[in-house]
């Protein structure tokens, strides 16, 4: 198994089990405390091996890979978070069967009858639709991930206020 199979794998797991999701340095920190693992990551000077992340997140920005995203948090920073969101998934199926229909094609419309056409006409402006409404749906999914995100900051600066509180008592 190559090294970017294995750290996708170790993503998964990391990102399951870190519902907040991961800034890039706290992923490395997980990354390179697998000891098998963080071997491979090290290159033979001693330097993180950058590429095998940002190859990763280049695939996970373009959709893909499977639940899993990389969004910006409220301070810019881009943050991976596990993803099982159905609207993603079913946005991602809708567009890669818009790209089959512009690929496909409908033929030679001088071939069709005038009826044949308006029906063709039709189901063009329907995918001009389906593609409006999947941007829509798009933006919703973002949201979706975004709030997630916010919520579970919220959760952890009461937790990080809770600690200093105590502290001063």
């Amino acid at each position: 198994m190559s090294t970017t199979a294995k750290v996708l794998n170790k993503m998964q797991v990391l990102l399951t089990e870190n519902e907040s999701g991961l800034k890039t340095e706290e992923l490395w920190i997980e990354l390179l405390k697998d000891k098998e693992l963080g071997k491979e990551l090290i290159d033979t000077d001693g330097k993180r091996r950058n590429g095998i992340v940002v190859g990763l997140t280049t695939r996970i920005k373009n959709g893909k890979v499977e639940n899993i995203k990389v969004v910006k948090n409220s301070k810019n920073q881009l943050v991976y978070i596990a993803s099982a969101n159905s609207l993603d998934f079913i946005n991602k199926r809708t567009m890669e069967f818009i790209n089959d229909v512009e690929k496909i094609g409908f033929g030679k419309p001088k071939d069709y009858s005038e009826d044949d056409k308006k029906i063709v006409k039709k189901y063009e402006q329907v995918i001009k639709e389906l593609y409006k409404a999947s941007l829509g749906l798009s933006s919703l999914s973002d949201k979706v991930e975004k709030e997630k995100i916010a919520k579970s900051n919220e959760k952890n600066t009461k937790v990080e206020n809770t600690k200093k509180e105590n502290k001063v008592k």
